[in-house]
């Protein structure tokens, strides 16, 4: 549901496989740890508040970097082509 990955949320699994609540707890809560600025192995340039941080680090593991820059460039992509409102986005991959 929420793309836990394996290798920066391994202490999720199995269970963020098995449960769709557990998956969303450990994606939302993650994200609010995140957000609120309790993240600060993250290092200096981190920062309570930067939302899309967040969501780049949800996928990369690391903060702004080009992984995460790129999951950021096209999750905004995502938002501004609305793809959920396409026919296809059922089947979309």
């Amino acid at each position: 549901m929420m793309q836990v990955r394996y290798p920066y949320w391994s202490a999720a699994f199995p269970s963020a496989t098995t449960s769709s609540a557990y998956n969303l707890d450990v994606a939302v809560g993650a994200r609010r740890s995140c957000f609120e600025g309790k993240e600060t192995w993250l290092g200096g340039a981190y920062a309570a508040g930067d939302l899309w941080g967040c969501v780049g680090l949800w996928f990369s593991g690391r903060w702004h970097d080009p992984g995460a820059e790129t999951y950021i460039a096209a999750v905004k992509d995502y938002l501004a082509n609305r793809i959920w409102e396409d026919p296809g986005f059922a089947t979309w991959t």
